[in-house]
């Protein structure tokens, strides 16, 4: 009789012990949100990420062990304060390889023969890149335009191969032809039908597109975005309890041997190639609008901002998507920036659909600003639509944050 006591007060000792241990603190691990196969989020703690196994801590606090292939992303929180922005003294540019990764870093210049660029990213150090391996080209100043998509030119698409090469200007015109060479301050530009290359400064330049032949990357590939607009393909993901990220850049057809070690601040999320699904991005499809784009006369069609797609009812929008596409998900917000009561005067229905298969519509007003959306894909186009409900539309705008659309991928 007198062992039970002992035994339990020494089962309470450990337990408390073992909590101890295990209670996630600030220091040990990282808040994130993960995403299921079925594109459902979870709040997580990340305690670990290594060898194909991701240890984190659920929203109750347990301690969970999963295969990292039941995730296709982690969203990695944005910490309380971000770097200071650029200045003018450190111009950024911003590459687009074939392979689907994009590098923005400091703006060095270009080799003397034109064939190469060069840029000095914080974590990737000093990268040059052949022109053979670049789809699209945006120069110091006017990479923050391509990636928050302010400006008209951002969803144009990089013309594929036997198109001409294209060089955007920033008084909205377009040249066609071969890009010859791209140097520090000038695009060297065969016109069609001309005989000599002309120079164009690239001040005057808002985009390059090379209509170089896109390479798919390998199965089982991960991908890193960065919050400077970076992403970077990667293998051999670990997190460890220092709140650092550690991987092995992955190139077409190569590894680049060496690790690259990234604080997670500076990692806004990686999507998992383990599961073999792939995660595209809502706004980087193809779409058009087949109904409304007006209000009171005004247009007002669906825009990009900050990598969220803002639209304002009454519209409906048409996506292509793409092959083996399963499922569509996102988070559907109100947007009441620029007026303190603009929430006040937001009332409309969101419809989403794909073929016969429809989301219930979701109403989204005052009292409830926000709503899940999730609907599989069976089918190659996907309709989002906006109906003005009390008061019209006024102030009925959205942003769809984290719309993804998730892909089997393809032999």
């Amino acid at each position: 009789m007198g062992a039970r006591p002992r035994a339990r007060v020494a089962g309470l000792l450990i337990g408390a012990l073992l909590a101890i241990i295990w209670t996630p603190s600030a220091a040990a691990v990282q808040s994130a949100t993960a995403v299921g196969l079925d594109l459902r989020r979870q709040s997580i703690r990340i305690h670990r990420l290594a060898d194909g196994t991701l240890r984190y801590f659920d929203a109750s606090r347990q301690l969970r062990v999963e295969p990292i292939d039941q995730f296709v992303q982690l969203l990695i929180d944005r910490p309380d304060t971000d770097p200071p922005p650029q200045t003018e003294q450190t111009p950024t540019a911003s590459v687009l390889l074939i392979d689907g990764q994009r590098l923005v870093g400091t703006w060095v210049g270009a080799a003397d023969n034109g064939e190469s660029l060069q840029l000095r990213h914080a974590a990737l150090g000093r990268i040059r890149i052949q022109l053979d391996r670049v789809k699209r080209f945006d120069p110091p100043g006017r990479a923050a335009d391509y990636l928050s998509g302010r400006h008209r030119g951002a969803e144009l698409v990089t013309p594929g191969p036997g198109a001409a090469d294209q060089v955007a200007l920033i008084n909205g015109d377009v040249l066609e032809g071969f890009v010859a060479a791209i140097h520090t301050s000038a695009v060297s530009v065969n016109l069609a039908g001309g005989d000599e290359p002309i120079d164009v400064p690239l001040e005057r330049v808002q985009s390059i597109r090379i209509a170089n032949e896109s390479q798919t990357d390998g199965p089982a590939l991960d991908r890193v975005s960065l919050r400077d607009g970076s992403i970077v393909h990667a293998s051999d993901l670990r997190i460890e309890s220092d709140e650092q990220l550690t991987f092995s850049r992955v190139t077409v057809g190569k590894s680049d041997h060496g690790d690259v070690t990234l604080d997670l601040s500076s990692v806004a999320r990686i999507d998992l190639g383990r599961s073999g699904l792939r995660l595209v991005d809502l706004h980087r499809l193809p779409r058009q609008v087949v109904a409304g784009g007006e209000v009171f006369g005004v247009p007002m069609p669906p825009r990009v901002k900050d990598g969220t797609l803002w639209m304002h009812a009454p519209v409906k929008v048409r996506f292509d998507l793409p092959a083996g596409a399963v499922r569509f998900a996102a988070r559907a917000v109100l947007d009441a920036q620029g007026s303190d009561d603009a929430s006040s005067w937001s009332d409309l229905i969101v419809k989403v659909a794909v073929g016969g298969n429809a989301h219930p519509p979701i109403h989204l007003h005052a009292a409830e600003p926000g709503a899940d959306l999730s609907v599989a894909t069976e089918g190659g186009i996907l309709t989002i639509e906006l109906d003005p409900a009390l008061y019209g539309p006024v102030m009925d705008r959205i942003l769809l944050r984290q719309a993804v659309v998730l892909v089997t991928k393809q032999p």
